[in-house]
């Protein structure tokens, strides 16, 4: 089963609410964790000790929206890319997932906030 999250994180702007969002995340069993207003100024992409990856995207020049993907460690290898449609809106370009011993399935995401 893949555990898929939404969280509307109000800013990651800063090193330590990234720092909160991350302890937050391990206290749950996730697999991604969609990421609205983050509210970022420059995009960032990162790699934990862990193994989880942090794609966060920008907001608009009133400091509105930004959107980002947490992924966990077992997904991350996974991931071909994260692109930010809108300040609103993000792809993955591939993410592969490995429901069962047999099959593997792509899957997209495309979340939009209205």
């Amino acid at each position: 089963m893949m555990t898929i999250c939404t969280f509307n994180a109000r800013t990651l702007a800063s090193e330590a609410s990234i720092e909160d969002l991350m302890v937050q995340a391990r206290k749950i069993r996730y697999d991604v964790i969609g990421l609205t207003e983050t509210r970022r100024h420059r995009p960032l992409n990162a790699t934990f000790d862990t193994g989880e990856e942090l794609f966060l995207g920008t907001c608009d020049s009133r400091g509105d929206g930004g959107v980002g993907v947490l992924v966990n460690s077992n997904l991350a290898m996974n991931i071909d890319s994260f692109e930010q449609l809108t300040t609103r809106t993000f792809a993955t370009a591939k993410m592969w997932i490995n429901p069962g011993p047999d099959s593997l399935r792509r899957l997209r995401s495309n979340i939009q906030l209205r």
